[in-house]
């Protein structure tokens, strides 16, 4: 069998969601698992239902299926949790610096080297902390991190507390495509607006990889 990425001890819990960035070295492990899992997995939807897939093939929506929620059934009477707090030894290692704005078409694989360049641009540690929507909420009950007003949200709240958004980019753009990476665009472009005119004293900035 092989080694799963988290924790078979008690979950860390993370009460904020917003709070649960994942580092750099727990997405090395993920993929790892892929890497060895992802031939045992198929298609679970759509036309291609069946299909087996590869590590090149295996994106959010495939990981969420086979790993996010088996992983984190179980925990907190039934409830779940989120695979940060199944991964995560410490609250304070866990602390987002960059909130991670993207679709989740992307494969994992090259979700996880976009954010490894961006830290080599930067100079960033392997435990530098991101905010990925995925692996932040509970995917048992993303209910709770999502409301009518998107500025209630556990996304919006994680941007406020990251220093930049790193915009993840396929082939065709979809993030464009999607509401929600809309609005994640339209709030760092109004926080870099606002630090350009003085209103603003932090040192909010953005960047876009593509994959």
């Amino acid at each position: 069998m092989w080694e799963t990425p988290v924790s078979l001890e008690e979950t860390c819990e993370i009460g904020d969601t917003a709070d649960r960035g994942i580092t750099l070295v727990q997405l090395r492990r993920i993929v790892v698992f892929i890497s060895k899992m992802a031939t045992s997995w198929y298609e679970t939807y759509g036309d291609h239902a069946g299909v087996q897939l590869t590590v090149e093939s295996v994106n959010l929506y495939h990981a969420n299926h086979w790993l996010i929620k088996p992983a984190t059934e179980g925990y907190r009477a039934g409830r779940g949790c989120s695979l940060v707090e199944a991964m995560a030894v410490s609250v304070e290692a866990q602390t987002p610096s960059w909130f991670v704005s993207h679709a989740w078409v992307e494969p994992v694989c090259k979700f996880e080297a976009c954010l490894e360049q961006h830290a080599r641009v930067r100079e960033l540690s392997g435990h530098t902390s991101y905010w990925v929507c995925a692996y932040a909420n509970n995917q048992h009950d993303v209910g709770e991190d999502i409301t009518n007003n998107p500025r209630s949200t556990s996304f919006y709240r994680a941007m406020q507390k990251c220093q930049g958004v790193l915009l993840v980019l396929d082939k065709d753009g979809t993030p464009f495509q999607r509401i929600w990476c809309c609005f994640e665009e339209s709030i760092a472009a109004d926080s870099v607006e606002k630090e350009h005119h003085a209103f603003n004293s932090g040192s909010f900035s953005s960047l876009s990889l593509s994959l």
